[in-house]
């Protein structure tokens, strides 16, 4: 079923990747990412290049391969000679697109082919998108220094991290253990224990998505030997 909060979360993140066209420069396409080794560039042709093979997925149900480095590879190696103006426009036609396939499908339960020939409910493809799309604007904002400018688009940062924190649900231990508070709210666990991790959502989401160099440690405080270990580990737990 149609749900617009999650539609709005997609739209914003779309539409703050097309706002970069704005920001960057053709200089700055060669600047590394935060997703290291990528540059900015390549950021950008990933985004464009992956949605256009979801897109003809879903046009008209062809397998998509495996998502491996090696498939993300060709699909950057096919864009390499593009300009900045080239890039912002695939990426303004692939998520135009998807965006109207979103729109005008209101059954969000139908299945659309995904990696390695599988399927999935356009509901569960979605969320993958969200995030993947949010991630990959930090790694860019990172790279030209506007990272922290950010921490304000709380509604989609808060959305990340309730998905990456599914793992640590699937361990009633840990709950019972631990207290993960982000921006002064706690977000898992119980009050009853001295173990606790204290950070913002930002923080939280590149680390949990494996952007550690990212991160703000002046801003993360663990207390307790099991909080410093689930901290240490939560990007291979999510």
């Amino acid at each position: 079923m149609f749900n617009e909060e999650r539609y709005s979360l997609i739209e914003d993140s779309i539409n703050k990747i097309k706002g970069l066209e704005l920001v960057l420069k053709e200089k700055d396409l060669s600047l590394i990412s935060g997703s290291k080794p990528w540059t900015i560039k390549e950021v950008l042709t990933h985004l464009s290049g992956l949605q256009h093979e979801i897109n003809n997925g879903i046009r008209n149900g062809k397998n998509i391969p495996e998502g491996s480095s090696e498939y993300f590879e060709v699909i950057n190696k096919e864009r390499e000679n593009l300009s900045l103006k080239e890039i912002f426009q695939e990426i303004d036609i692939e998520y135009t697109f998807y965006l109207e396939v979103l729109k005008d499908n209101q059954d969000w339960s139908v299945e659309v082919p995904t990696f390695g020939g599988r399927k999935v409910a356009v509901a569960q493809m979605l969320a993958a998108r969200i995030i993947d799309l949010y991630v990959h604007l930090l790694d860019i904002l990172w790279a030209i220094d506007e990272l922290e400018s950010y921490k304000q688009n709380i509604s989609t940062l808060k959305y990340c991290a309730s998905k990456m924190m599914k793992g640590l649900a699937q361990s009633p231990d840990i709950e019972q253990k631990i207290l993960i508070e982000l921006d002064e709210e706690t977000v898992f666990g119980t009050d009853n224990t001295d173990n606790t991790i204290k950070t913002n959502y930002l923080n939280f989401v590149l680390h949990a998505s494996g952007r550690n160099h990212m991160v703000d440690f002046n801003k993360v405080t663990t207390e307790g030997d099991l909080s410093k270990e689930v901290w240490g580990n939560i990007s291979r737990k999510l």
